[in-house]
């Protein structure tokens, strides 16, 4: 899908509210915490577009971001590193194959650091996420009880798993390729700027999981990556930032020493290692929006505005 095709009225409306938060001051409020030294800010991608992820990044560059590794950011949470004032952590969830040419190479050129984490049950077959994949069989979602894709995110994960082989078995539609190739994850962790980190097999929500089925989630993702990369991957993000003491027991007990929630709000050396939070980047649209995602201000801004909608219209 091109640029042209995937900005809609949304997207406009949403840069000119992000325009005049900036004009207003509110970037720049939440930018002067940012960089009081005191903070991280995280920012997670998913599939941004080529324009948007290279004029986010060069954003935070001219504003004097400091880009840290995942390493580096475990070491200033163990207290074993100065935090340095504006730093940021860039990350990328699921594995998209785009990321290769949208992203990739403003990565490299500007020696960015940055960590990809891979769904791993993707790799092979036919390299369809199953959000992406349910949107083929929308119209018999009703026959299994469910309205919607959004719905199967509240099912247990058996029972997603059940419907989603059911559809699967009734026509074998063929799609594009979401994910990376098992050869393009090896050849991006061999990247100086890159670190590899688990995003579980099939993109179980954790909330949704038994204590076994996050076992094999977790652990199953870690193991394919480490034969795969011939490297210690211990840095985990949690699928859709939903999170629960199970999993981070296990993640505990596994070794991993970080793990990445989408709870909206800057990191302080205080955090959980297995609780990080991170602000989520848009995948298209406009940078004066993108901008109020990054620093932070986006999500409470609209939330505060659909309060006031509700009580004004209940």
């Amino acid at each position: 899908m091109s640029l042209e095709k995937s900005i809609n009225a949304r997207h406009v409306l949403g840069a000119i509210l992000g325009f005049l938060l900036i004009i207003l001051g509110f970037v720049f409020r939440a930018r002067k915490i940012a960089q009081s030294g005191n903070y991280v800010t995280g920012i997670a991608f998913h599939n941004p577009n080529k324009k948007l992820f290279e004029s986010s990044i060069k954003w935070l560059k001219k504003n004097k971001y400091i880009f840290i590794s995942t390493e580096q950011l475990i070491q200033i949470l163990k207290k074993k590193s100065q935090l340095p004032k504006g730093a940021v952590w860039i990350t990328f969830d699921d594995g998209w194959k785009q990321n290769l040419y949208n992203a990739l190479p403003i990565i490299k050129e500007l020696n960015i650091p940055v960590t990809f984490f891979i769904t791993t049950g993707t790799l092979t077959g036919s390299g369809s996420f199953w959000w992406k994949r349910i949107e083929h069989y929308k119209d018999e979602l009703k026959s299994y009880g469910t309205q919607n894709k959004y719905e199967l995110y509240r099912l247990s994960e058996k029972k997603r798993k059940d419907i989603f082989e059911k559809l699967l078995k009734k026509d074998q539609i063929m799609l594009s390729r979401d994910a990376m190739t098992i050869d393009e994850v090896i050849a991006i962790s061999k990247l100086p700027q890159i670190t590899i980190g688990c995003h579980t097999v099939n993109h179980a929500i954790i909330t949704n999981c038994t204590e076994n089925e996050i076992k094999f989630e977790i652990l199953e993702s870690q193991k394919k990556l480490e034969n795969l990369i011939h490297k210690t991957v211990d840095c985990f993000a949690y699928p859709n930032g939903k999170f629960n003491e199970r999993g981070k027991k296990i993640l505990k007990q596994n070794g991993f020493k970080i793990a990445a929630t989408s709870e909206n709000r800057l990191i302080c050396k205080q955090d959980n290692e297995l609780l990080i939070p991170r602000f989520t980047g848009m995948d298209n649209g406009f940078l004066s929006e993108n901008v109020c995602h990054m620093v932070g201000i986006w999500e409470p801004i609209i939330n505060k505005v659909k309060q006031y909608a509700k009580k004004k219209h209940p």
